[in-house]
């Protein structure tokens, strides 16, 4: 029989997960103050051959949209200068571009992200997003061996699709975040058309999907250093289920430490610096706990980034 075990491994998730935030959460494309552009790679088990891979390509912006303000008449002659400056709207427009590959198997998506940020309250917004766009599967039939190939229906279905099939995929997700925390739940593949290729195992999957939640508090301990406690949940009708917390310590918003744990086992150690206030270079370091297999199951991932037009020394909370 043909047997996939793949779904495990097909959650495209990163241990610097806060890098790509759109891709997990779209309501919080956008946040922050600046154009963010990010490139990750990750490896897992770097000893092994055709291992699990990711790499993704992230941008992110917004766009301020003001209502009418009743002070826009008034003399700005005044020490509080928070009603002139306050935006009441911010439109999140941003993309990404992941390509994941797990042995046979290979995925690639291009996605839009969209978003509308409403203030509720001083520095808090209220954010709806979605991400859609393209996805792609492509799985190689000459590296899979099949014990009865003509009675697996599966496996046929591959054979007359050559292994290939093409979705058109819609996230949607409610986010609140304001200068000290964040929070954000997602409904991943809230739709999920097939486009072309197999339909066999989409008919068990058809009515089951991923829901994300996000969330994390900026704890001031001292004026340069912040102290960041978060998790990501994720509750999977299609794959495990699973829990990462961890925390991340920022010293002057330019070096970043922190360690996290995901109960698959996983624990996630990771650094991160910024030059210039411009350039951001961040590395993780994943293995699991108590294996005896510590220089094989081992995972390496870098992150790239470069924020432009960024006229504030706040960063968002993640």
């Amino acid at each position: 029989m043909l047997c996939f075990g793949l779904h495990s491994q097909q959650n495209n998730l990163l241990g610097q997960y806060y890098k790509a935030i759109q891709v997990y959460a779209p309501g919080l494309n956008g946040a922050q103050e600046y154009l963010d552009v990010a490139l990750g790679s990750r490896k897992q088990w770097t000893s092994v051959n055709n291992a699990p891979s990711i790499n993704v390509l992230n941008i992110s912006g917004k766009l301020n949209v003001n209502r009418r303000n009743p002070y826009r008449f008034n003399s700005a002659r005044v020490s509080n200068l928070s009603p002139y400056r306050r935006k009441n709207v911010k439109l999140g427009v941003g993309g990404y571009v992941i390509n994941s590959n797990y042995g046979s198997l290979v995925n690639n998506s291009i996605m839009g992200v969209f978003s509308t940020h409403i203030l509720v309250a001083e520095n808090s917004y209220l954010s709806i997003g979605a991400s859609f766009g393209f996805r792609s599967q492509n799985l190689d039939i000459a590296n899979i061996s099949v014990l009865y190939p003509d009675n697996d229906v599966i496996y046929q279905e591959y054979l007359r699709n050559d292994g290939k099939a093409s979705f058109f995929d819609t996230n949607v997700g409610l986010s609140y975040y304001s200068s000290s925390v964040y929070f954000s739940y997602t409904l991943m593949k809230a739709v999920s058309t097939l486009l072309g290729g197999y339909t066999s195992t989409r008919e068990s999957d058809y009515g089951r999907f991923d829901h994300n939640f996000l969330g994390g508090l900026r704890l001031s301990v001292h004026e340069k250093l912040d102290i960041i406690p978060n998790f990501f949940f994720r509750y999977s009708d299609t794959s495990p289920s699973f829990l990462d917390v961890g925390v991340r310590a920022s010293y002057m918003n330019g070096f970043l430490a922190g360690m996290s744990y995901r109960t698959d086992g996983s624990i996630i150690a990771m650094l991160g610096l910024e030059f210039k206030k411009t350039y951001e270079l961040g590395y993780a370091f994943e293995f699991k706990e108590f294996s005896s297999d510590f220089d094989v199951l081992n995972t390496h991932e870098i992150t790239l980034g470069v924020k432009l037009f960024d006229h504030k020394t706040r960063k968002p909370v993640w």
